[in-house]
């Protein structure tokens, strides 16, 4: 990535990159919580699939079916929770590695731009 060589750009892509970061710990912390409570979901479902089969009822065949295809979709919904949380890691350290990019190539702007900074000697005769 070129990044440009004027401070005040480089400190505007410095907050909207930072601003990205804490949006993707906070996306990365609510999957973490949502697989969290999907995984407590999936556990009630297949003991209530142990209770079912227990039992040889067949009144609760429909019961039985019900549950087993909630544990099919939680089962899914947990996997699709994984891999986005996978992918969103894999942002997150790429997004602070080109943090840590932005904010070095500002502060070498920044020396080199002070370096070059010309102050005036308006009529004064030092």
């Amino acid at each position: 990535m070129k990044l440009p060589s004027n401070p005040d750009v480089i400190a505007k892509l410095i907050q909207e990159q930072s601003d990205r970061i804490e949006g993707l710990r906070h996306h990365i912390k609510g999957l973490e919580e949502n697989i969290s409570i999907l995984t407590n979901h999936e556990k009630l479902c297949k003991q209530n699939l142990a209770v079912l089969k227990e039992r040889n009822i067949i009144a609760i065949a429909s019961e039985f079916k019900k549950v087993k295809e909630n544990l099919r979709r939680v089962e899914f919904d947990i996997g699709l929770a994984s891999t986005d949380l996978k992918n969103s890691k894999f942002f997150l350290v790429k997004s602070e590695k080109l943090l840590l990019e932005i904010k070095d190539h500002y502060a070498m702007i920044l020396e080199t731009h002070n370096g070059k900074v010309l102050t005036g000697n308006f009529g004064h005769k030092d």
